[in-house]
């Protein structure tokens, strides 16, 4: 035992300083591995980003109901796209990931695109609903129309093509609108900057 002790305790200080040293090249090796393996799917998220950013720029939409100058905001609509909102129709706050754009009750609600009808039903809160799938990945849905509507799951539409009537969201007591909302590749967007008339 005590030549045990008197080894460590001459030889002691070299030994932790190895042991040292041992832990920092292996923490600085395991955290080179770390990086290597994270910087691959980090440039493969942005380089999908930054293809999803030039799909969307490509993608011009037809506003879906006549301009009307009451209630609207610079943007044209009664509430826009954002992260947080009040939700009349759901009663509570959320995201709102649509447009709401205001229109005379009954005035033609139209395709944005040229596409095909996915799904046309009643909803209990949002009343009639269109979906419609586009080219290059879009889909749109115009929620709070008139029921029936005027296409249905299987129909082909083009841009400017009426699908319906305005009416109002089943929860709701707002002003007639459209809550007009779009996604690319399964990702909400914004569809403001794309409406071109």
């Amino acid at each position: 035992m005590k030549r045990i002790r008197a080894f460590f305790e001459k030889q002691g200080f070299f030994i932790m300083l190895a042991v040292c040293a041992g832990i920092i090249v292996a923490s600085g090796l395991w955290a080179r591995s770390l990086n290597t393996e994270v910087k691959e799917p980090l440039a493969d998220v942005s380089t999908e980003y930054a293809q999803r950013l030039a799909d969307a720029e490509k993608l011009k939409m037809v506003r879906p109901v006549p301009a009307t100058p009451q209630g609207e905001s610079a943007e044209g609509a009664l509430l826009g796209f954002s992260g947080a909102a009040w939700l009349p129709t759901l009663a509570r706050w959320g995201a709102h990931e649509a447009l709401d754009l205001p229109a005379d009750r009954d005035a033609p609600a139209s395709a944005a695109r040229d596409g095909t009808v996915t799904a046309a039903y009643r909803d209990r809160l949002w009343g009639g609903v269109v979906e419609i799938a586009h080219a290059d990945g879009l889909v749109t849905r115009y929620s709070a129309l008139r029921w029936p509507a005027q296409v249905k799951a299987g129909d082909t539409v083009r841009a400017g093509q009426a699908i319906g009537a305005v009416g109002v969201a089943e929860a709701e007591s707002d002003a007639p609108h459209v809550h007009f909302a779009a996604w690319l590749n399964g990702v909400p967007i914004d569809p403001a900057p794309h409406i071109v008339n």
